[in-house]
């Protein structure tokens, strides 16, 4: 009974005392002040260079470029569509890949040009070096040792190099019959596609299937081969003649 009667007491006192602190605290009397921004001194700064960050940029002709067309599409739209923004849309898309498209086809371009020219010049491979070659086409096209070249490299048995000479004779003749155009960036299958409409085609697509597989496939052949090859390269010639 007595730490009951003891503890109402403490509780009390607790009460008590945080009461006079409270009593004891001093009311705020400060005036508060409020502050106003002066509007002339603020159109001030933001008319003043030197405050201004905000970079503007002139469009370039590309983007006046593209929003000229975006007008005029979204005006000859309006005359076929109620809602224009999707077809706009796909279009402007379109516009927006092109130049990557065309920097796409010149790199196809560039990089098949530089095959042609390669494929061309290039000698695949080692060939006998007692045979006297000729490695450049037009150098090649225009000697009149070619028989020669041919009776050289078949007694060298390098049937691979006679079969380019055979090649490079047949085309000689063609040339000069005005079947077809020499050039050196020209392929074998543009040679082809000129020979289309004489009688010869048939013969010349096969006889170059047969040296592009050979000289290019860096095929070395036998003599059987060859005159294989041979047969079907001379009736091609009586044909010109």
């Amino acid at each position: 009974m007595k730490r009951i009667l003891l503890y109402i007491i403490l509780c009390f006192s607790v009460f008590y005392v945080s009461a006079q602190k409270s009593a004891a605290l001093k009311v705020d009397s400060t005036k508060v002040v409020v502050k106003q921004f002066d509007a002339t001194k603020i159109d001030t700064y933001k008319n003043d260079k030197d405050f201004i960050y905000k970079v503007t940029t002139q469009p370039s002709l590309y983007q006046k470029f593209k929003e000229w067309v975006s007008r005029v599409l979204r005006k000859i739209m309006s005359w076929f569509f109620d809602d224009v923004e999707a077809p706009v849309g796909f279009i402007l898309s379109f516009l927006r890949a092109l130049p990557y498209i065309i920097a796409v086809v010149v790199l196809y371009l560039i990089i098949n040009f530089f095959l042609k020219v390669s494929t061309r010049n290039g000698i695949v491979g080692t060939t006998n070096k007692k045979v006297v070659k000729i490695d450049d086409d037009e150098e090649l096209l225009n000697s009149q040792d070619l028989p020669k070249l041919i009776d050289l490299a078949i007694k060298e048995k390098d049937y691979r190099l006679a079969v380019r000479y055979q090649y490079v004779l047949l085309l000689q003749q063609l040339t000069a019959k005005k079947i077809i155009e020499w050039e050196q960036q020209k392929t074998n299958e543009d040679y082809i596609k000129e020979v289309q409409k004489e009688n010869i085609h048939q013969e010349f697509e096969s006889i170059t299937r047969f040296y592009d597989f050979v000289w290019y496939g860096n095929f070395n052949i036998n003599l059987e081969s060859y005159n294989k090859g041979v047969v079907v390269l001379e009736k091609l010639t009586a044909k010109i003649q």
